[in-house]
């Protein structure tokens, strides 16, 4: 049998290597500006188009890469880094592994102009596929630029996989949030398709930083950390228990200035905020831990996401504490100090004085139930005690006289649609609304326990998506424009989805990141506008879905925040409105999320339970 094993060539191996490290547009953000980071750079440009399909270019002032190097920088495991095994557990560095140029190289077209400060002439390189093109000398400004052209050009599956242009941004914008959390000593800028997204200069803390990405209002909504161990040393900021939503967002794990994703430190801190949020909502925070090299090994996935701690239990403790410590320092929670003097203010009595028994003074005269105790009584405020009040027998034997009544039965019965797979209501009898949430409808044969809040929803989602999909839904000019500041990514999701949230029925302008909207749907209630826009930003501005989810997803938000609440008592006309909207629906027995909307309760049930 002849010999099958054999080295790959480089390119391929490279491509290879490639799959694992250059996932999509965004792993080529987090390495090159890492790089940048790495080499000393104090301010990092990124310029993108077509969401870094076309063009990603990162642009730093750092010190450059000398002319011998750049031959051997974008061979594979070739690193300024390490230079043996032990130095991955010393690492002040974000990369070390001396791939990702090799393998940005090998799948793509690259350009590097680069400089060092003391040289007069810096060194351009062109790459195309692993195979260096052209090498010369050129004028250029001190530090690197990388321009990393057609990104999978060679490896068309790999394109073809790639996500739609927003959703490919909004991975790239996560990306550059992370890498400028870290280093607010570091200005930063981003540029998509010639338009500045962000622009962030050096900070002067932390906080700062974060108002600079995420807006003005986080400033009031952060909750300071701080707290130093023989193990750990943590610092940074949660939101407070008022601020947390039902998505994932603003959470943000930092170990030595680098970011990783932990389930187990996660649950640490959302179990401090225990009895505070939800149990479906989740926390927001920014926790910086700094921790000895020796006791991490970041060498755990390609992306460098994952990180094992040796001390994870303890650290899980003090990460907990201090979450709670500082919630209760700052009167997020209750706290007990033991240290506070208690000091009752009180007279000293005269030891020879007599005794005296306190004086109570009664008016049995005082009726709650007469309409006159609550008449005003030359200014006074109080409503009980006065000596003027005269008895009012009449009052209290008007408390027990029974009042024997009709029922009242509704002028327009409800008239309900025949259906094969529901039992037919009957329309004679009065619907009984049960604990403000549900109505008890009795049928032929038995009767329905409805969810009156689903069974709204699914009649306006219907009603909704119907004019949707043939004419822009009716909008209301509001007397008091309504305004919401946003994030980045926020806006970016607003302008994608401009002419469909527009068919909802709102008129907005767009001043920067300062929402102003002067008109709304007329389904919906004024004071649910906020929360109406807040949910829908939370289910989509992290999520990779489609138009049609998106759609479906506008409508849901809207038919939801207009639906009946299920907190207040209906009358018989409303109680039939939705009974009879709910059964004039293609689907009547879930809502749109595929929530159960009724249960059918038989006659010959109840009476084999009885």
């Amino acid at each position: 049998m002849s010999d099958v094993i054999k080295i790959l060539p480089d390119h391929i191996a490279n491509q290879i290597a490639a799959g694992e490290v250059i996932q999509r547009p965004a792993s080529v953000v987090k390495e090159l500006v890492e790089n940048a980071i790495d080499a000393g750079a104090t301010q990092i440009d990124l310029v993108v188009k077509d969401a870094g399909k076309t063009l990603i270019q990162v642009i730093d002032n750092g010190k450059g890469i000398s002319e011998n190097d750049v031959h051997l920088a974008f061979e594979r495991h070739a690193t300024s880094k390490i230079s043996d095994a032990d130095d991955i557990y010393r690492l002040q560095t974000k990369g070390f592994r001396g791939e990702a140029l090799a393998s940005i190289a090998a799948i793509a077209h690259v350009e590097l102009k680069t400089k060092q400060p003391l040289k007069e002439l810096g060194t351009l390189v062109s790459i195309e596929g692993s195979n260096i093109t052209k090498v010369e000398p050129t004028a250029c400004a001190n530090g690197s630029s990388f321009a990393v052209k057609n990104l999978f050009y060679n490896v068309p599956a790999r394109r073809n996989f790639l996500k739609s242009d927003t959703v490919e941004t909004k991975h790239i914008i996560e990306e550059f949030i992370r890498v400028a959390l870290t280093h607010e000593e570091v200005g930063f800028s981003l540029i998509h398709n010639a338009t500045e997204i962000y622009r962030l200069p050096v900070a002067p803390n932390l906080r700062k930083r974060i108002v600079d990405v995420f807006g003005k209002s986080f400033n009031d909504k952060l909750v300071p950390l701080d707290e130093h161990t023989d193990i750990v040393s943590i610092r940074g900021f949660v939101l407070k228990p008022e601020f947390s939503k039902k998505t994932s967002g603003e959470q943000f794990f930092f170990v030595n200035n680098r970011y990783f994703r932990d389930r187990y430190f996660h649950h640490a801190v959302k179990t401090a905020f225990e009895n505070l949020i939800p149990k479906d909502h989740q926390v927001s925070y920014f926790i910086y831990f700094d921790v000895n090299p020796a006791m991490i090994d970041v060498n755990v996935h390609p992306t460098k996401t994952e990180i094992k701690f040796e001390e994870d239990r303890a650290i899980y403790s003090i990460l907990r504490s201090t979450v709670r410590q500082a919630l209760g320092k700052f009167n997020i929670v209750p706290s007990l100090d033991f240290e506070q003097e208690m000091a009752f203010p009180f007279t000293q009595p005269d030891k020879n004085a007599p005794i005296k028994e306190p004086t109570i003074t009664v008016n049995p005269n005082y009726n709650p139930f007469d309409p006159s105790t609550f008449k005003s009584n030359s200014g006074s405020k109080s409503s009980g005690g006065g000596a003027s009040l005269k008895p009012n027998r009449e009052a209290w034997e008007d408390l027990y006289k029974v009042v024997e009544e009709e029922p009242q039965t509704p002028e327009n019965n409800a008239s309900f649609f025949e259906d094969d797979d529901v039992e037919v209501l009957e329309t004679k009898s009065q619907v009984l609304q049960l604990q403000q949430r549900y109505a008890l409808c009795p049928s032929k044969t038995g009767c329905f326990l409805i969810d009156l809040k689903r069974a709204h929803i699914r009649m306006l989602y219907d009603d909704l998506m119907e004019n949707f999909m043939h004419e822009p839904l009716s909008s209301q000019q509001l007397l008091f424009p309504f305004e919401l500041e946003l994030t980045v990514s926020e806006a970016q999701f607003l302008d994608s989805q401009k002419k469909n949230i527009e068919r909802l029925g709102f008129a907005w302008e767009l001043d920067e990141l300062n929402l102003r909207i002067f008109g709304a749907p007329s389904v919906l209630p004024t004071e649910k506008m906020e929360r109406y826009f807040k949910e829908m930003l939370d289910n989509f501005l992290l999520r990779d879905v489609d138009v049609g989810e998106i759609i479906h997803g506008l409508v849901f938000t809207l038919a939801k925040n207009a639906a009946f609440q299920g907190n207040k008592n209906l009358n018989q006309e409303e109680l039939n409105h939705i009974i009879q909207g709910l059964f004039s629906c293609k689907e009547h027995s879930f809502d749109p999320a595929g929530r159960k909307i009724l249960k059918i309760i038989d006659l010959k049930e109840l009476t084999n339970d009885f």
